[in-house]
């Protein structure tokens, strides 16, 4: 695997010198890239509706109404539909859309009793060799209005795809939050994308993350004990993986292997995963981070996703590692590895005047609000990290 760093604004820090060089705009769409039209913004409901597991034959969408209701979602090639599938009554509203084919647009509107959203549309996953883009951003948490600027460049980006790594809300145990801080600002995106997302340790505030588990509808597998924050899934050329690191135990001690840990050395060496042509792994809490300090001493989970994970991606040939809870932009690398922490949704940033962590992994970072884009294609991946001013800052590539 083949690395290349270019460093494309004067704001961009390598160490903690800065570095100069040229604004750029946010990128060129591959050719025949697979997009998704976005239309308007429908507040029809309290949340949603919003898309979450997407498959090349299946979607999920979700809303939630302030009083019990029932729940039907009209679909089709058109604004006619013909199609409905009904889900149970209630509060929360969540249904699965079956039958679909791959890399086609299709138009629905979420239905409880008497009201209906205006018509929105989705896309079914791409096939296999279909470029794609998607978007990765985390730490979004506690300012909605600088939340919602970075999903609207999201937006602009046009991805098809989205992967948050974590901390959407401030406290788990607030479920107000997960409207304001989460499914307010990405109300647009999140009616025609969908948006996976990778729990973070303030999700966690509330044991085991109930109210998450309640408003997401991921990949479920009856083998995983903790199947609702960790979970895998394809998306056209790409085996994504994604890691509870809140979990007290989720790496070997001593002679003992828990049960999440079974599950995800399963995972990385899986006929799904291996027959990709692309294999990222998520989650919340980096490795290292220059931005830690330099009086820090490595601690739980980082030092075991340092000393467990990481080896463990990298022997299984996984191409990169997403993460947040760093405010922050940056590259780490690990003999060729790169670990992207891209915690610049919308929470206080760090300040990068004591990010003097001096680790030789860490080789770029800045202190901006930010989104990561990734161009999928068969011989190349193209990641860029792009500013709210849709400004591009830097890019990175790698080669099989």
């Amino acid at each position: 695997m083949r690395t290349t760093i270019s460093i494309l604004a004067a704001f961009l820090f390598w160490g903690c010198s800065s570095q100069t060089g040229t604004n750029g705009d946010a990128g060129q769409q591959p050719k025949e890239i697979h997009q998704v039209p976005i239309g308007p913004e429908d507040v029809t409901f309290y949340v949603g509706p919003y898309l979450q597991h997407t498959t090349q034959s299946s979607v999920a969408i979700s809303w939630e109404t302030e009083t019990e209701s029932s729940t039907r979602v009209e679909y089709g090639s058109d604004e006619n539909y013909g199609q409905s599938v009904d889900g149970d009554s209630g509060t929360m509203h969540q249904v699965t859309i079956e039958g679909l084919n791959p890399a086609t647009i299709y138009h629905y509107r979420a239905c409880s009793d008497d009201r209906c959203t205006s018509d929105l549309t989705f896309s079914s996953a791409p096939e296999k060799g279909q470029p794609f883009r998607f978007a990765v951003y985390g730490d979004t948490r506690s300012d909605p209005e600088q939340h919602a600027q970075v999903a609207q460049n999201i937006i602009e980006s046009k991805p098809i795809l989205v992967m948050n790594v974590g901390d959407i809300v401030a406290d788990g145990n607030y479920r107000d939050e997960y409207k304001s801080m989460h499914f307010d600002p990405t109300r647009r995106l999140g009616h025609y994308l969908p948006v996976y997302v990778s729990v973070g340790n303030h999700e966690w505030k509330e044991w085991r993350a109930p109210t998450f588990c309640d408003y997401m509808m991921f990949p479920h597998d009856p083998d995983n004990p903790e199947s609702e924050t960790s979970y895998s899934f394809t998306y056209g050329d790409v085996f994504f993986l994604v890691l509870d690191t809140n979990e007290p135990f989720f790496f070997p001690i001593d002679d003992n292997e828990p049960e999440i840990w079974l599950w995800l050395k399963e995972q990385v060496a899986s006929d799904e995963a291996q027959a990709a042509r692309w294999r990222f792994i998520f989650h919340h809490h980096p490795p290292d981070s220059a931005c830690y300090g330099e009086d820090w001493n490595p601690v739980m989970p980082e030092s075991a996703i340092a000393e467990h994970v990481l080896p463990l991606a990298r022997e299984n040939g996984f191409h990169a590692m997403f993460v947040g809870h760093e405010h922050n932009w940056e590259i780490l690398e690990y003999e060729g590895f790169p670990v992207f922490i891209t915690g610049g949704g919308g929470a206080g940033l760090e300040n990068c005047s004591t990010c003097n962590r001096n680790i030789e992994e860490s080789k770029s970072f800045a202190c901006i609000h930010h989104h990561t884009t990734v161009d999928v294609s068969d011989k190349i991946l193209i990641i860029q990290a792009i500013d709210t001013d849709g400004r591009l800052f830097q890019e990175y590539t790698i080669l099989p």
